[in-house]
């Protein structure tokens, strides 16, 4: 098995389901050198899923709809071996614990990033039950950033009971008359110990439970030699190595999790206790002594007898199951393993050495490099190199050697590493990142997707206060990407090989953020362009394009192929890691796991821990919904959208634009839904309310209008108008020839306003929206659905933007704001506008019939996307069909004249009964609307009695 290229895996068409084609084999295989490969390779394999479909394929685990790995139906047993037949697994998918744990934080990343898509009937209860046999416990600070779907699923699940072999079990065994001589060496019969062996593989191969016993055993035994400066007896090692053959090799990772639970049991307990607060101390000359015995036990069990794995332990350390940020015990042994361990650091010097190049497919020597390695650092898969050592026969003899042609144990650690990183993230552990980072630069180079990796590290813990240190952007900025194989910007790449302790510039002040890396507002709004023009130049394929960096990989060899996708990702990153930093100088958010004791029972703190997470994440929304940039993005997306071609090309900004306005759009759609949703997509489509309450061109009603009755065409027939049911638009009441904005023009295609000289906000916003919208999938939907909510009940909040109004007057006439201040100074924002507001913006209610007609606007071009979310679709009619209620009592056409309505009010009526015929009555039921129906004056009733009792 060679993973060289397993980043061709990650865009593969049937990249979801490849996981079937290992399912057998992990659960098959019985030699341990292939088995080792085959988990690493399915470690990688599960860490490249992106997309929805792989929870379909969890789901499935029976898919035959690419081939998998042929049925081992025939196989020749020895006379040995227990003749059992193979069931092919029905319901669970890893025994690995290392592999399910990943493949959870993969289907919460995905659920975070891509969300669940338009897929009906996906169960993620079922999806993440499924992984597993056994259920898998989180502690809080990892809760705290998984997806709502995923945490809501372990805040209700009951939680596994963990155990950890007691210092009790363990003497017992040693106490056995027929056990504990043998592992003493003090038996020297060789019937008596076969025996005793066939004893002791009975008694502790039945479970997972029995094996950890047993390691515990050996554990103990080996410590009492260091205390007692003794060496281990090669017989030992020769009797434990035929009961550890017999162990499941797909417990391995449980097995050294519970190992390092036991060993920091045992440093706990020899440590003495405070009399005041009850807890252990750990410092001082007996902790440090203690410690050392640990991490002499510890080289001898990984280095010595190979008994457990390197990067088992790592991740036993970090599984996530334990609450480390305050963890001194672990991150001491986390320290150790990975810096001052005589083994591991000699076997990294070695590797250093050799180069070991990122670009691999390049290098002509690699393998030459890889034998040279192992040459010097051979290894061993069956506990027998201490044997070897000590020139002792190996019995039973190892299997058949397989060639070793990429992979290593600093090949194996890699992706255990980035799961690691993780977990630390969340743990706050800051410096230790970053000497992490640092200290294995060059490993990282091997990383098969390391901007993915890069991508979703900053996606998923954006929030992390941990991740708001500029220092820690840098380093791991620097360690996963290869800038000369990345075409970054300018700005950041200065950022990144600028002096850690230096400034790029002089910062504009303690809270500009963004700003103090940039040398004025005007810089940071043409690098804000040159992220817009970099994606619109691909979306769009112009001709100019954009230059590219000499050196970059042939297009098949970059680790994303797709040059939109690769730009934009790259353009994320950078935002992201923006965002991050211009918190740094910020108050930090305050923690949800403050005041709650993670020592106590799960489920006594459960239920608070939800209300304090959610609690965070409202906070965060409200943090995030006023980042700079995002804020800057909209208001130069609107501006372009507005301003005249013949001034955009004098424009001090826009003259440097390489794209059309209706690019930008495009663009911004792809970007928001390419962040965090409360980064970009959650303020822009809270918006809306902005624009409604704001823009004076949604302030006017509509022309009224006489409905027609059969008693009025028999009674006044000569009185109507030959055009009065024509599809005119003529929203203004009274005709003026001379003007050239027409209230219709905030509902015509933008393409057509552009061409007609009459762009408006309302309209470029409508626009922008459904861009956003239509690349935006059901948490989208769900933040339109809770603002048009907030509109109806009369709770829709202004956000505190750039008043956009002020740009340009309805004619395209220019705002000039003073020379000695900006757009973005207080005086402009949109609070601002409150001091002289109408009674209707103080409440927060609409008033015009053209508000309504543009609410419902926002909804009638992707009302196609609704049909496989209706519950959403449910809320957003409910919300309008309030919002006809408040207009019916407001307008005096509807309220108090029999018979007479608008020209808006007639087409929201339309677009209500368009919605009926487009939705089926078992997913929505419009008798649902009465008691909002029984509210309406009695001539607004009858243009919707059969809507809803039709």
């Amino acid at each position: 098995m060679n993973c060289r290229l397993l980043r061709f895996f990650k865009y593969y068409a049937h990249a979801a389901h490849l996981i079937h084609h290992l399912r057998h084999s992990l659960i098959f295989t019985k030699h341990p050198q292939l088995y080792t490969t085959l988990e690493n390779f399915a470690l990688c394999l599960v860490k490249l899923q992106h997309e929805p479909g792989f929870l379909v394929a969890l789901m499935n685990p029976d898919y035959h709809g690419v081939p998998i790995t042929s049925y081992p139906h025939i196989y020749k047993f020895t006379e040995e071996e227990p003749k059992r037949p193979y069931v092919k697994p029905v319901h669970f998918w890893f025994n690995c614990a290392l592999l399910y744990r990943n493949a959870i934080m993969a289907v919460s990343r995905i659920i975070l990033i891509r969300g669940l898509g338009d897929i009906p009937g996906l169960s993620v209860d079922e999806c993440l039950v499924g992984l597993s046999n056994r259920p898998s416990n989180w502690a809080p600070q990892v809760l705290q950033f998984m997806a709502p779907q995923v945490l809501d699923h372990y805040l209700r699940e009951k939680r596994h009971i963990h155990s950890c072999p007691k210092f009790e079990a363990v003497n017992e065994v040693l106490a056995d008359e027929r056990i504990g001589p043998v592992l003493r060496d003090e038996v020297s019969d060789q019937s008596e110990i076969e025996q005793v062996v066939e004893i002791m593989i009975n008694r502790f191969t039945i479970s997972v439970q029995r094996q950890t016993l047993f390691l515990c055993l050996l554990w103990q035994m080996e410590y009492d030699r260091v205390v007692e400066n003794k060496k281990t007896s090669s017989k030992f090692v020769s009797v434990v190595r035929k009961v550890l053959l017999r162990f499941q090799k797909s417990f391995k990772t449980e097995h050294s999790s519970v190992l390092m639970d036991y060993a920091v049991s045992q440093i706990k307990a020899s440590c003495s206790v405070d009399e005041i607060t009850g807890k252990f101390i750990l410092s001082g000359t007996q902790f440090e002594t203690q410690m050392k015995l640990t991490f002499s036990v510890l080289e001898r069990f990984i280095w010595l007898f190979m008994f457990i794995r390197n990067e088992h332990v790592l991740y036993g350390l970090v599984r996530g199951e334990f609450d480390i940020r305050d963890d001194p015990i672990r991150m001491r042994i986390i320290h150790y393993i990975l810096f001052e361990s005589p083994g591991f650091s000699s076997r990294l010097e070695d590797w250093k050495k050799l180069d070991f190049p990122g670009r691999y497919w390049e290098a002509d020597d690699y393998y030459l490099k890889q034998v040279r390695y192992l040459n010097k650092n051979p290894e061993y898969f069956e506990y027998e190199y201490y044997l070897l050592l000590n020139n002792e026969p190996v019995d039973p003899p190892t299997q058949l050697a397989l060639p070793m042609y990429y992979e290593n144990e600093m090949v194996r650690l890699l992706p255990v590493l980035e799961y690691a990183l993780d977990r630390l993230i969340e743990a706050e552990q800051t410096d230790l990142l970053i000497k992490i980072l640092d200290h294995f630069g060059m490993l990282f180079r091997l990383d098969q997707v390391p901007l993915n990796t890069l991508y979703n590290i900053l996606f998923v813990y954006f929030g992390s206060p941990t991740l708001h240190n500029s220092k820690l952007i840098r380093s791991l900025s620097l360690s996963l990407l290869d800038l000369s194989q990345q075409q970054l910007s300018p700005e950041f790449e200065n950022f990144l090989l600028s002096p850690k302790n230096s400034d790029l510039c002089t910062p504009l002040g303690p809270s500009d953020g963004f700003l103090g890396y940039f040398e004025s507002l005007e810089a940071f709004k043409l690098y804000i362009l040159g992220l817009m023009d970099r994606i619109g130049v691909v979306l769009s394929r112009s001709p100019c394009g954009l230059d590219l960096k000499p050196g970059l990989p042939e297009i098949h060899y970059r680790e994303i192929p797709n040059p939109v996708l690769l730009v934009l990702t790259e353009c994320i990153v950078e935002t992201l890691a923006w965002w991050c930093i211009s918190q740094e100088s910020k108050d930090r958010i305050p923690s949800p796991l403050t005041g709650i004791d993670t020592s106590k029972a799960f489920d006594s703190i459960k239920n608070d821990l939800a209300i304090s997470i959610s609690r965070w994440k409202h906070d965060l929304t409200s943090r995030a919904s006023y980042c700079m940039l995002v804020q800057i993005w909209l208001y130069m997306v609107l501006e372009v959208s507005k301003l005249p071609t013949v001034d955009r090309r004098s424009h001090n900004i826009f003259k440097n634009a390489k794209c059309i306005p209706t690019t930008y759009f495009h663009v911004t759609g792809i970007f928001a839904n390419s962040l965090p949703i409360d980064l970009m997509t959650t303020p822009y489509i809270k918006y809306l309310a902005n624009i409604v309450f704001t823009c004076k061109e949604l302030k006017v009603s509509s022309t009224t209008r006489a409905i027609l009755s059969l008693k009025t065409m028999l009674e006044d027939v000569d009185n109507i108008s030959q055009d009065h049911y024509m599809s005119n638009w003529d929203f203004d009441p009274a005709s003026d020839s001379s003007k050239s904005f027409k209230t219709s023009d905030i509902f015509e295609n933008y393409v057509h306003n552009l061409r007609e000289g009459t762009q408006n906000l309302p309209n470029a916003y409508s626009t922008l929206l459904h861009s956003i919208l239509h690349y935006g999938g059901q948490r989208a939907f769900s933040m339109l659905s809770e603002t048009i909510k907030s509109l109806a009940n009369g709770t829709a909040e202004i956000l505190d933007y750039p008043d956009l109004t002020k740009l340009y007057t309805t004619n395209n006439e220019p705002f000039i704001p003073n020379s000695d201040s900006d757009i973005f100074s207080p005086r402009t924002r949109c609070s601002s506008i409150n001091t002289d507001a109408p009674d209707f913006l103080t409440h927060n209610k609409i008033h015009s019939d053209i508000q309504l007609l543009y609410i419902c606007s926002t909804i009638a071009p992707v009302l196609y996307r609704l049909e496989s979310i209706p519950n959403i679709f449910s809320e957003i009619i409910e919300s309008l069909f309030t919002l006809v209620l408040q207009i019916s009592n407001t307008l005096p056409p509807l309220k108090q004249q029999e018979n007479s309505s608008t020209i808006a009010f007639e087409i929201v009526v339309d677009f209500f009964y368009f919605s009926k015929s487009k939705f089926s009555m078992s997913k929505f039921e419009w008798k649902s609307l009465e008691y909002i129906f029984i509210q309406l004056p009695i001539n607004v009733k009858n243009r919707f009695r059969n809507l809803v009792y039709g």
